[in-house]
């Protein structure tokens, strides 16, 4: 077996954690994995929340705006737009939200 994408999270704050980046490699993408990445990351999440070894109260993910494919992973796995900044080298990013006990 091996690798065929990643999905990182960043605790930026002992009550929030950050999605910078889901990435697959161009031959695995359409298949459903990003989606797949995504909601595995966010069970860890939840199960860390629930055991007492994470205090996280939020989740956010940074989108480029224009990745619609991506703006609508993150909507189905339960994420809101919570805010848009500007990017020097791109029009503009996203930030969509979902506080994990919403998804318990």
């Amino acid at each position: 077996k091996k690798a065929v994408g990643a999905c990182l999270l960043n605790v930026v704050s002992p009550t929030e954690a950050n999605i910078p980046m889901i990435g697959l490699l161009k031959s695995e993408r359409g298949k459903k994995l990003g989606q797949h990445l995504l909601a595995h990351t966010v069970r860890q999440v939840i199960n860390l929340k629930r055991s007492g070894q994470l205090p996280i109260k939020l989740v956010s993910a940074t989108v480029a705006t224009g990745n619609l494919s991506a703006v609508r992973m993150y909507r189905h796995i339960g994420f809101q737009e919570a805010f848009w900044y500007p990017h020097l080298f791109q029009e503009r990013n996203r930030v969509m939200s979902r506080r994990p006990g919403q998804w318990c």
